[in-house]
């Protein structure tokens, strides 16, 4: 497996973004995300994964990953009632990674859904989808 398609699996951050705009309807606090993968062309299927992350009204980006975030920026964010979409570039080992996401929340709970493509991969241009759930734990410690 290339770096670039590693980096997109295990490296891809969705960064928080700050807005003056409305908050969804959610609560603040420690999140539990899974994140089920699928690649275009992958040799074998992508196990999920689930790791656990503070979300606030400041950051209300959900990351894809536990791995810190390395060379990946919010060009775009917007809110609409309970849905957050965002437009992220990330930048890697020569290769570039662009970024849709949307999550919609639903006070305790989300679901969401992330397209990327990944360029300059040995490979070729490859297309990813995660899908995206998430439930509050409780209060961040």
């Amino acid at each position: 497996m290339s770096a670039a398609l590693e980096y997109s699996f295990f490296a891809m951050l969705l960064a928080g973004a700050t807005t003056a705009q409305a908050s969804p309807d959610f609560e603040p606090g420690l999140w539990e995300t899974r994140v089920e993968t699928q690649m275009v062309g992958a040799p074998m299927a992508i196990p999920p994964v689930s790791h656990r992350e503070c979300i606030t009204r400041e950051h209300l980006i959900p990351k894809t990953t536990q791995q810190p975030d390395a060379g990946c920026t919010v060009i775009d964010h917007r809110i609409s009632g309970n849905t957050v979409r965002w437009h992220l570039r990330c930048d890697h080992e020569g290769a570039r990674i662009e970024s849709n996401g949307t999550v919609i929340y639903a006070g305790e709970s989300f679901k969401g859904q992330v397209l990327s493509r990944v360029r300059g991969d040995p490979q070729g241009t490859m297309k990813m989808t995660q899908n995206l759930t998430g439930h509050r734990l409780g209060p961040c410690p």
